[in-house]
């Protein structure tokens, strides 16, 4: 079950053949992992001052960077209209993933300056299900219309994580808990927001069961339906013996029958983990927050179901393995830098660990 190929398992990421033909730049982009000059000028959504039309499904690999362009650009110039779907990446090509044509609405009012639907209706429009596991069949015709992206009605409630392995709205307390990561044996993709490689939410059990995957957690059964529609956030206080490695963090929906319905996650690298300040190597002895974004969703978990946070340090090949270096350029490391990290996650009132869930009034 562990990914062995010599071609997903090359190192150094910088110089690969097939790239060179693929993606000519790769190598330019992933050696500047920090915010500096480069970044800063491929910030296009900045220099973005006209109305646009955004479009997006809640397993598109780039759903976070259209919620973000559309949250910026609508806060700064207005006239934007966002519209998020079921499904993955392509199925925006299919005919049946649209309720109606939208693009001659748009244009027929921004080009030819003619009366449009679209601009009378709410900013946001949006698929309450994430996934249609029958896309054929799947008619659009439950779309739901808001005036912004998370609805107004949202409240966030924090579920903690505790240390024996509970999902706890009022549970602090337990010891710490650990697992290793082992860069050389990275725990393989199985779902999520892909494309090239299959996504959605799949069940995570054949994955769960390999040696040293992480952590989970469990909530109490659900007494009634929970809907959570917006972005979700983990936060976690953490140790661990290398200078640098990775806190993935998942979001499943554990079935009756014990299907672990793989719904979002995220992931944050250690040294990196204050967005606009300098790398910060980790030391063994001290106990650092890292907040892990598992990107937007609607979706409703039935009652009788769970909720589960599992806690990891490898997701690959969505995810480029940590080698534990600590390097500043992970892309340059070789073989010789890996470093297997045993990862600390702590559950004290003083060192909580938690998710926050965007959750909807019944």
């Amino acid at each position: 079950p562990f990914i062995a190929s010599d071609e997903w398992m090359r190192l150094p990421l910088t110089g690969y053949p097939d790239f060179s033909v693929w993606q000519p730049y790769l190598d330019e982009i992933i050696s500047h992992p920090a915010p500096d000059e480069f970044r800063a000028r491929h910030n296009f959504r900045a220099t973005i001052d006209v109305p646009g039309f955004h479009v997006t499904t809640w397993f598109d690999i780039f759903q976070t960077s259209v919620l973000a362009a559309f949250t910026d650009i609508q806060s700064r110039v207005g006239n934007q209209r966002l519209w998020i779907g079921p499904n993955n990446h392509y199925f925006v090509y299919e005919r049946n993933f649209w309720p109606r044509d939208p693009y001659f609405e748009w244009f027929d009012y921004w080009l030819k300056g003619l009366p449009s639907a679209i601009m009378e209706e709410p900013a946001v429009y949006y698929a309450p299900y994430a996934w249609v596991v029958d896309q054929k069949g799947y008619v659009a015709n439950d779309w739901r219309h808001a005036d912004q992206w998370p609805p107004l009605e949202t409240a966030q409630q924090r579920l903690y994580l505790t240390g024996d392995g509970r999902l706890s709205a009022d549970g602090l307390g337990g010891d710490v808990r650990s697992y290793l990561y082992d860069p050389n044996r990275p725990m393989p993709t199985l779902g999520g927001r892909n494309m090239l490689i299959a996504s959605g939410p799949q069940d995570h059990r054949p994955v769960q069961v390999l040696p040293n995957y992480g952590l989970s957690y469990q909530s109490e059964v659900l007494d009634k339906d929970l809907t959570i529609a917006g972005a979700v956030f983990v936060t976690l206080h953490i140790q661990s013996n290398c200078r640098d490695t990775d806190f993935i963090a998942k979001l499943i929906e554990l079935q009756p029958e014990g299907c672990a319905l793989l719904l979002m996650d995220g992931v944050v690298r250690a040294m990196y983990r204050n967005a606009t300040a300098s790398p910060e190597h980790l030391e063994p002895d001290q106990v650092y927050q890292v907040k892990i974004h598992l990107a937007d969703i609607h979706h409703t978990f039935p009652t009788g179901s769970r909720l589960q946070v599992d806690v990891t340090s490898s997701n690959f090949p969505r995810r480029a393995r940590n080698t534990n270096s600590g390097n500043a350029v992970l892309a340059n490391d070789t073989q010789a830098d890996i470093s297997s990290a045993t990862n600390v996650v702590h559950h004290s009132a003083e060192h909580p660990s938690f998710i926050e869930l965007p959750v909807l009034p019944t």
